[in-house]
C-alpha cells in the first residue's frame, strides 16, 4: 500500500451517539496513519416502530413462541444482574453510557433502510446506494 495514500472510509451507525467501543474506535482512529474515517452514514428505518411495552410482548410471543420468550425472559434477567454487578465497578462505568460521536468533526449522510419484519436484514434503496457509492470511500 502507498503510504502517503490513506484509505477513506466510512461507518454505518445507527444513531450518532454510540457505545464505547464505537466511540474508542473512532477517536483512536484519528491518530491511524493507514486510514481516515470520513463519513458516518447513520441509517433510520421507517419500519421501526414507537409500540408500548405490552404490544412489544404480544408481538414478541406471536412472532417466536411462549417457549423462545422465556427463554429470552431469563436471559435478560442475567443479563440485567450480570451487567449491575459490571457497573460498580469504575473501570467498567464508561462501557455502558452513549457516547456522541458527533462531537468529532466527521461528516455525515442519513440513509432510510427498509428492514425485514425481524429488523434483522436491510435492504438500500438505489439512491441510497448511490449517494454511497459517490462518497467515493474506500471502505
Amino acid at each position: 500500500m502507498d503510504s502517503s495514500k490513506k484509505l477513506k472510509v466510512g461507518i454505518i451507525v445507527d444513531d450518532i451517539d454510540q457505545s464505547y467501543l464505537i466511540y474508542d474506535f473512532y477517536k483512536k482512529s484519528l491518530e491511524s496513519d493507514c486510514y481516515d474515517i470520513e463519513y458516518l452514514i447513520v441509517q433510520k428505518s421507517n419500519n421501526l416502530e414507537i409500540k408500548n411495552f405490552f404490544n412489544k410482548l404480544l408481538n414478541y410471543v406471536k412472532k417466536k413462541g411462549i417457549k423462545r420468550f422465556i427463554d429470552r425472559l431469563f436471559f435478560e434477567i442475567i443479563d440485567l444482574v450480570e451487567s449491575s454487578l459490571i457497573k460498580k465497578k469504575d473501570k467498567f462505568k464508561k462501557f455502558f453510557l452513549k457516547h456522541p460521536i458527533s462531537k468529532f468533526d466527521i461528516k455525515k449522510i442519513k440513509v432510510i433502510p427498509e428492514t425485514s419484519s425481524s429488523n434483522l436484514y436491510y435492504h438500500y434503496k438505489s439512491n441510497d446506494i448511490a449517494n454511497i457509492r459517490n462518497l467515493n470511500l474506500d471502505l
